[in-house]
């Protein structure tokens, strides 16, 4: 007996026919085989036939009626949408504009090195995104975040850095918990102080009026949550505004505390009054003339065979070049991570270091450093020849990362671990053999760029007899 079935259990499959199962008897003896050219699962090819039917049997989609017309001014600012109610067996359909959006997306992510296969979730994301809402006016993250955050089948993986590329993003301003925790603590001091604590917080993540290096969120929030008990004294006893706060309160508030809480405080002041003076909301630094009593160390050479075959440790192009920008030319580990790549003139040999508030410095690269660079270069155009990263020194993660962000600081610390010499004892060293062969204090500033009191600390070093201080001197 033969009998036509509504599933291919055997998984035969068979292309351009009906399957007929034998039972009784000829059963056992029959032997199928999976076609290999079909793509049928193991449904049968009629529930594949069926969905077909249905595909054609449903209407055609129509276009989003939420999508956003630029020629229609908002009266007020709109909530945010809950997109935890999508619906997503009704996807409308995508304009012409939206359609190209979606399919330049997979030629971003090629021109990144990476590939679109494994960012389907970002997909998703997108098609709902703008299918829904178009491609007219830029797209708030804050909905691209949203629908990223419904499933772990959603995801917002390389969408912000194209759409902004595009001109279609605008971006939300994401405050840390810990910046968030400080705001709070700004919040609970009077109206003048806390306006005070408001802009140092601002300057300290380097959106002030003036650029500057930005702090780390935890250091923000522990520099205000140091300060906080003593403005919170300050404005108990009457004094409620920062212009009146003389260098004898501070000394008064540095006095109550105790044990390490001592130094932290008055480095917290001074960061803050710095800052305000900076800003001009007060007229003198109040923090500058108090100081606390405390040892002063000088800086040791590093012994010989520390120094000798430090670059043949160091095991990859970029850990070589990262230990020779520091032991020839004592840059930081800061400036290494963050040198771009417009910083480099090889015609001439030079190399600007960007220093936020300060003068840049040049550094003239000796053959060593030249070498080092030119080999990094070729091997940074070699793994990753279509990156937009602008940093000079990249990883598999910086170099496909939207945000175009900096290496990180393990990335340059790890190179120093495995030679066993920390850098800034590496770049100290450094200085005080260069200060070995000279008296000047200018000669060292302009080689390394550094500071007058760096440079005098390291000569007193390097000379105590000539630069010691003469005891009988007022």
């Amino acid at each position: 007996m033969m009998v036509e079935t509504a599933s291919d259990l055997s998984g035969a499959g068979l292309v351009g026919g009906d399957q007929l199962w034998f039972s009784g008897e000829f059963a056992l003896l029959l032997r199928t085989v999976k076609h290999k050219g079909t793509n049928v699962g193991v449904r049968g090819r009629f529930e594949a036939k069926a969905k077909v039917v249905r595909e054609v049997a449903r209407p055609p989609r129509e276009v989003s009626e939420h999508l956003i017309d630029p020629r229609q001014e908002g009266l007020f600012r709109c909530p945010e949408r809950d997109w935890t109610r999508l619906d997503e067996t009704r996807q409308p359909a995508l304009t012409e504009n939206a359609m190209q959006v979606v399919a330049e997306f997979t030629s971003h992510l090629r021109s990144l090195g990476a590939d679109p296969n494994q960012v389907a979730s970002s997909f998703r994301t997108l098609r709902i995104v703008v299918g829904r809402l178009g491609v007219e006016v830029p797209l708030l993250e804050a909905d691209i975040r949203a629908v990223a955050a419904l499933s772990d089948s959603h995801h917002h993986a390389r969408l912000p850095h194209y759409l902004q590329q595009l001109g279609l993003l605008e971006p939300l301003n994401l405050d840390s918990a810990d910046v968030r925790r400080a705001r709070e603590l700004a919040d609970a001091l009077p109206s003048a102080f806390a306006t005070a604590v408001h802009t140092w917080i601002r300057v300290m993540a380097g959106v002030g009026t003036r650029p500057s290096r930005a702090l780390k969120d935890r250091t923000i929030h522990a520099y205000v949550s140091r300060a906080h008990p003593v403005l919170s004294d300050w404005a108990s006893v009457g004094l409620e505004d920062p212009r009146a706060i003389t260098s004898s309160d501070i000394d008064r508030a540095v006095s109550a505390q105790r044990g390490a809480n001592t130094r932290a405080t008055l480095c917290s002041l001074r960061s803050m009054f710095r800052a305000l003076k900076r800003e001009r909301l007060v007229f003198r630094d109040p923090a500058r003339a108090v100081s606390l009593p405390g040892p002063k160390t000088l800086p040791r050479p590093l012994a010989t065979d520390q120094l000798r075959g430090l670059l043949g440790q160091a095991h990859t192009a970029r850990d070589r070049l990262t230990v020779g920008l520091v032991a020839v030319h004592a840059l930081t580990r800061f400036e290494v991570r963050h040198l771009l790549l417009t910083d480099i003139d090889l015609t001439r040999g030079r190399l600007t270091i960007r220093r936020p508030g300060c003068l840049d410095h040049t550094v003239y690269l000796d053959e060593l450093t030249w070498d080092l660079l030119r080999t990094w270069l070729a091997e940074r155009s070699t793994r990753w020849p279509s990156t937009t990263n602008p940093h000079l020194l990249l990883s598999r993660q910086t170099a496909v990362n939207d945000s175009n962000a900096a290496l990180s600081g393990l990335s340059t610390k790890k190179p120093f671990m495995a030679i066993g010499v920390r850098a800034s004892a590496l770049r100290a060293d450094r200085i005080l053999d260069e200060a070995k062969h000279t008296a000047d204090p200018i000669h060292l500033i302009r080689v390394f760029g550094i500071a007058p009191n760096t440079a005098m600390h390291h000569l007193l070093a390097a000379h105590p007899a000539q630069f010691r201080p003469d005891p009988i001197a007022p």
